[in-house]
């Protein structure tokens, strides 16, 4: 199950309802029981959906989202959790600007965070990270007369160098939703994010 639908009025990074309580006891008790089963769930954390941008840097923002991820996966088992940032223009919350200068930074502070309160309750679990930017070349955004391109290229630059490795970054293709992929295409985005990370195509 993949909650995309749903997930950005849906899944809310600051708390469980008690409606997702039930419908996360539902999944879990019936991936229990046979097995067939398989649940991402994506937290939108940048403001898309209804809810304020969480602030990477309170640590009130990120404990209330860790908990909410360390809820959901007691209450079901969760093959992979995707942290997203699409469709919003990064920009430094008040609190992570007194301690990062550009938001990358600061989402990679966060993931890092994430990254350890998922595997420390199950190492199998996938982690991924939906950057604002995650259509590949043939997207508008890397035009060159794009005003945004210095900003995005910055910001690739700094999600480049995050030290984990394992956090899989997500990627379309060469747009949004490509028909076509070629290793062109590939070995672009590559370049951007790092040679030796996994990609998670969406």
């Amino acid at each position: 199950i993949n909650g995309f639908g749903a997930c950005y009025p849906g899944m809310r990074w600051s708390g469980l309802t008690d409606g997702h309580r039930k419908g996360l006891a539902a999944i879990g008790d019936y991936i229990r029981r046979y097995g067939t089963l398989n649940l991402m769930v994506q937290f939108h954390v940048g403001g898309r959906g209804g809810e304020r941008p969480l602030d990477c840097g309170s640590a009130t923002d990120t404990e209330a989202l860790l908990t909410t991820i360390r809820q959901t996966m007691e209450l079901s088992p969760v093959q992979h959790v995707m942290i997203c940032y699409d469709d919003v223009v990064p920009q430094l919350q008040p609190e992570e600007g007194k301690l990062y200068e550009r938001p990358a930074q600061a989402h990679g502070a966060l993931m890092q965070r994430v990254y350890d309160a998922v595997k420390a309750m199950d190492p199998a679990t996938v982690v991924s990270f939906c950057s604002p930017y995650y259509q590949g070349r043939r997207h508008r955004r890397w035009r060159p007369e794009n005003p945004q391109l210095p900003d995005t290229l910055q910001y690739m630059e700094d999600l480049k160098v995050w030290p984990n490795r394992d956090i899989r970054i997500v990627w379309t293709g060469p747009v949004t939703e490509s028909k076509v992929i070629v290793e062109e295409d590939i070995t672009h985005y590559k370049g951007m994010v790092g040679e030796d990370r996994e990609l998670c195509y969406w």
